[in-house]
């Protein structure tokens, strides 16, 4: 089965929070949300005018100022040439795991995701895409048809809600609590849903039961994992 590109990212897995109950969700949490894992890199900090957020972000990364300078110049060809979008999201394998050997590998802890929508939910999507398509790197993908690579670990299902070129996911809404309530939930050995189907019925449960999350729509996105290598 084909699942339609949303992004590959490089993303660093969290430990568990305390708020998170530890008989459903695992020690190490790993999701292509920005609410829950660091993702790399900021676009916006590259751009941004503010050189203590610069400098910030290069402590953070442990990179010297010729290499994050360097960082940026790449940040923005890359972008130019539409192998990068906002906010931080690759549009190839091949441009995430350079980016993570020139500036991240002596990082530990980073995995290389990649997500994407069976197509024929995608309309629904396209729907909250707004004009900037060529802007943010979900919207790109998805305009352009790209196909997500899966010569990869299929970890499992994530539900995720896009907004604003990033996602919230139904982690860091604790909708799992509703899920263990309503209906029979658990999580595979990595972490994630384990079918499309059972995503695909908790994604429908979300956006038509369940009040008081984001306004945004719920979708099953699959999580392929890659070699960084």
């Amino acid at each position: 089965m084909e699942y339609l590109l949303g992004g590959y990212y490089l993303v660093k897995p969290m430990k568990r929070a305390n708020y998170l109950d530890k008989e459903i969700m695992p020690e190490e949490i790993l999701s292509a949300s920005n609410c829950i894992c660091d993702n790399y890199p900021d676009i916006g900090v590259c751009w941004d005018k503010s050189e203590s957020k610069k400098q910030e972000y290069m402590k953070q990364l442990n990179l010297s100022q010729d290499s994050f300078t360097s960082m940026e110049q790449w940040v923005e060809q890359e972008f130019d040439s539409k192998k990068l979008g906002f906010p931080h999201v690759f549009m190839s394998v091949q441009s995430a795991r350079e980016f993570y050997h020139r500036y991240l590998n002596h990082i530990t802890g980073i995995k290389l995701i990649g997500i994407g929508l069976p197509p024929e939910i995608i309309e629904n999507l396209k729907e909250d895409f707004g004009a900037e398509g060529f802007f943010y790197g979900v919207e790109y993908n998805i305009s352009q048809n790209k196909i997500l690579e899966m010569n990869g670990n299929t970890l499992g299902y994530e539900i995720l809600g896009y907004e604003y070129g990033a996602f919230h996911s139904y982690i860091c809404n604790s909708l799992f609590e509703y899920y263990n309530k309503n209906i029979s939930f658990s999580l595979n050995e990595n972490g994630f849903i384990r079918t499309l189907d059972e995503a695909y019925r908790l994604s429908q449960y979300t956006n038509d039961e369940i009040k008081g999350t984001e306004p945004v729509l719920w979708l099953p996105w699959i999580v392929i994992e890659y070699l960084l290598n």
